[in-house]
């Protein structure tokens, strides 16, 4: 996982076309030469990212405009898997066939390292019974609903590296879902009906059903009745 400081070097290349010395890199980010170097390597695994004796630059297709605002949902993947979860979700959030060349542009990739990272989500979503297509230029995912937000809950917790899924998270990925009513009833139905939660069980339980939401919001749907109980909420 890149750190604050790779992605705000990534994007100072990004954004300024041409060479820049180590030194010019180390005083913008305020940190040393010898961290420079580190984050280049690093940053280089995953990105254009080229080195000379006149420091390094970015050589990707396009730069992004150093205008352009960056706000949280718009979020740059600057990693394999944040790029690969990017793609699943752009696939997920779409009926249609999402073309290769636009998500390139989208996330300022190459076209032929998002379609290495398209193999990648191949296998991934294989685990839910999901299935990526591509066809010419077109990437495209079928499976069931549920299979689907099976593999969505299971990208969160990949994001969280595996860790607890805590309620700010859940909240700062679905903010127009009010948690602390959701919560609340998930916990009086379990009272009623004798059952002990603990924290992880709640969130988990939690993480399900605000999927479910959002995506009957989206206007995907499955098992009628259990979403029209969703609906109601």
């Amino acid at each position: 996982m890149s750190t604050k400081r790779e992605e705000e070097m990534l994007r100072y290349l990004m954004t300024k076309p041409g060479w820049h010395s180590v030194q010019e890199l180390s005083i913008f980010l305020d940190v040393s030469g010898r961290s420079v170097k580190k984050y280049y390597k690093n940053l280089s695994a995953d990105h254009p990212v080229a080195s000379s004796k006149l420091g390094y630059k970015y050589e990707g297709t396009r730069e992004i405009s150093e205008k352009q605002p960056e706000s949280k949902g718009s979020k740059i993947p600057t990693t394999k898997r944040e790029r690969i979860f990017y793609v699943l979700n752009r696939l997920l959030s779409n009926d249609a066939p999402v073309n290769v060349y636009d998500l390139a542009e989208e996330i300022f990739a190459s076209e032929s390292n998002l379609k290495l990272d398209f193999k990648a989500a191949v296998k991934y979503a294989k685990n839910f019974g999901l299935i990526l297509k591509q066809r010419g230029d077109y990437f495209s995912i079928s499976g069931s609903e549920e299979d689907k937000r099976h593999m969505l809950s299971d990208m969160l917790y990949k994001e969280s590296d595996g860790n607890f899924v805590s309620k700010s998270i859940i909240q700062s990925n679905f903010p127009t879902i009010d948690l602390d009513e959701l919560y609340t009833i998930t916990q009086v139905c379990a009272k009623e009906h004798h059952i002990y939660l603990n924290t992880f069980d709640l969130n988990n339980i939690v993480l399900h059903v605000v999927i479910a939401i959002q995506r009957i919001r989206d206007g995907y749907q499955t098992q009628p009745q259990l979403d029209d109980f969703l609906l109601e909420k």
